[in-house]
């Protein structure tokens, strides 16, 4: 049957006749560049810590091992499959389980079922302690640590959805994900993804302290930077006692408008960049236990404006435009313990606003599935030739990578360039006596197109299209020479 199998096959096509051979020991993946970041966990040793450090145990001993479970689940999450279904695509890969060391794929059955052995906490704490050891060392430096909330909007039955404030989608259940990042690494340090009315920063706020716990004092950022979801009194409060900087935005409430409109009559604004200014105030609100130090900014806007107006689905636009003498402006209050100038306060929260704006993946939940599309698929075949094992990738898709020629093989000159003849880009056929001629299909100006060969210069080597099968092949019956 494998016989059978393995003829070729004439199939007339639009681009003419091809012979379709099938190999079934060819080693071939859709992910070739994996296996750079295979010599990334065999050089680090994070891949096997994970799986020495698994809480996974079978006692059958027809069970799959460890090592080809959790790699399973590495590759899928690598592919960007999003379900476990997707896991039966992976079981034809013949290149990366080798590059992990696994002896085969598991079944998408295998893995959840392993994935449900391993308990709750067991599990939380096992993948924490890899994920803190992979950031710990690059928080010796001074660092500023980013508290961002999303709101992820759901689509059917899943744990933990709930119906609460949604921006985007109101109705809709949801997901709140308290990040917290690394400010301009765009590395992720930790998500607490909470119920959707868990929203508030007092939910998030145990996580966070949790998470500085498991650094450790001496690794703690120099300062925290958060949204208005984040002024309160009682994260404020936290941060002072723990001896911990922060800036945080302050909702505009009555209190925060009434310092606003005292401000506004004062002299003294300073130039914060990009439009803003900014003045430095005391501020207690009603619910504070002590007056806190405030930079209000303030940036006037166009006189200009579009409102929009929903109801039941129905977006209208207003235009509205100020009046001769009058303006708008855009009020915005921080509050910080830091003795800083304003200018300094302003750029430390106009930052994260670029931030965000520029890098929306740092600071939202989303999925880069447009982007990992162009870069997963990679095609790769393992060539194994005197005792090397060869991996010959191959871009498929829109990632078309064509190596550029090296600089010193290119000609500069542009007089010489143009006297020149450009190398024709004639097909060649291969002879059965091993020959190089001409393509019925080319034309005779192509052929006139090709460079002479200079007397006394060998001539280069003919290099046979036809794969190594054919060519032993012919070889058997007589039709070619080595």
């Amino acid at each position: 049957m494998r016989d059978i199998a393995c003829e070729a096959v004439k199939v007339d096509t639009f681009g003419g006749t091809v012979h379709v051979e099938w190999d079934p020991d060819a080693a071939v993946t859709l992910l070739g560049h994996l296996a750079f970041f295979a010599e990334y966990l065999k050089v680090s040793g994070r891949f096997d810590a994970l799986v020495a450090d698994c809480p996974l145990r079978y006692a059958s001993p027809n069970a799959p091992s460890k090592r080809d479970i959790l790699g399973t689940v590495l590759l899928s999450v690598l592919a960007g499959p999003s379900r476990y279904a997707h896991i039966t695509a992976l079981r034809g890969d013949g290149v990366n389980p080798s590059l992990l060391g696994m002896g085969k794929v598991a079944s998408e059955d295998s893995v959840r079922r392993g994935l449900e052995r391993i308990g709750a906490e067991d599990g939380a704490s096992w993948l924490q302690g890899h994920l803190d050891d992979t950031v710990r060392p690059l928080l010796s430096a001074p660092w500023v640590l980013d508290c961002d909330t999303t709101i992820k909007p759901l689509y059917g039955h899943q744990e933990g959805s709930m119906v609460s404030d949604n921006p985007k989608k109101p109705g809709r259940p949801s997901h709140a994900c308290h990040a917290f990042l690394m400010a301009g690494t765009r590395l992720v340090l930790d998500v607490d993804v909470a119920p959707g009315n868990h929203h508030r920063s007092n939910r998030a706020a145990p996580s966070l302290w949790a998470l500085l716990d498991r650094l450790g004092r001496d690794r703690w950022p120099r300062l925290v930077r958060g949204d208005k979801n984040w002024g309160s009194e009682g994260t404020m409060a936290s941060c002072e006692a723990a001896g911990l900087d922060y800036v945080f935005k302050l909702r505009l409430t009555k209190g925060a408008r009434r310092l606003a409109e005292r401000q506004m009559a004062r002299d003294g604004w300073e130039d914060a960049g990009q439009g803003w200014s900014g003045i430095e105030a005391e501020l207690r609100l009603q619910g504070w236990g002590r007056s806190r130090r405030v930079v209000v900014l303030r940036r006037r806007l166009p006189g200009t404006l579009a409102l929009t107006h929903h109801d039941d689905g129905q977006g209208d636009l207003f235009w509205t435009e100020a009046r001769p003498g009058t303006g708008v402006w855009e009020f915005a209050v921080l509050a910080t313990p830091l003795d800083l100038e304003v200018v300094n306060a302003a750029w430390l929260w106009l930052s994260a606003l670029v931030r965000r704006a520029a890098c929306g993946h740092e600071w939202r939940w989303v999925r880069m599935k447009r982007i990992r599309a162009v870069w997963i698929h990679l095609v790769a075949r393992i060539v194994r030739h005197r005792r090397q094992t060869i991996l010959v990738l191959g871009a498929a898709g829109p990632a078309r990578l064509t190596p550029a020629r090296p600089a010193q093989h290119r000609d500069t000159d542009p007089a010489r360039r143009r006297t020149q003849p450009r190398a024709s880009k004639m097909p060649v056929a291969t002879q059965p006596s091993g020959k190089c001629r001409p393509s019925p299909s080319a034309h005779a100006s192509s052929a006139c197109r090709q460079p002479r060969r200079q007397p006394g210069r060998p001539r280069p080597p003919c290099r046979s299209p036809i794969s190594g099968r054919m060519k032993n092949q012919l070889a058997d019956q007589g039709l070619i020479t080595d």
